[in-house]
């Protein structure tokens, strides 16, 4: 007889397998970050530098041979997104996508 095959891998891998669910006082944890999070637009000044680091990155990578347009942007949190329209108009198009992720559903009806 030959022995029983292998258990298939966890799709969540093996580490995430193992580890036990959270006990009460983790999920207490996790409840009072959670409750200390708040949401803030970010005004033209702070998503200004952030584009143009965005940029600055982007140029360098393409000094050290990346072509440009190979990124994505991704804005988690990004409410009527006005964030991912700035990083889609920028020059020389240096993200190949650009993604806005909202789950408060107030926030994604704003958008729409």
């Amino acid at each position: 007889n030959a022995p029983p095959p292998p258990p298939p891998p966890s799709p969540r891998g093996d580490a995430a397998a193992a580890r036990p669910p959270p006990d009460e006082s983790q999920i207490t944890e996790l409840q009072d970050v959670w409750s200390q999070l708040t949401y803030a637009e970010s005004n033209a000044h702070a998503l200004g530098v952030a584009m143009r680091a965005a940029l600055n990155a982007s140029s360098a990578l393409h000094a050290h041979g990346m072509p440009r347009g190979r990124g994505a942007f991704v804005d988690v949190g990004c409410g009527r997104g006005k964030a991912v329209a700035v990083a889609c108009a920028l020059p020389d198009e240096p993200f190949t996508e650009c993604r806005g992720v909202e789950v408060v559903q107030q926030r994604v009806t704003a958008a729409r």
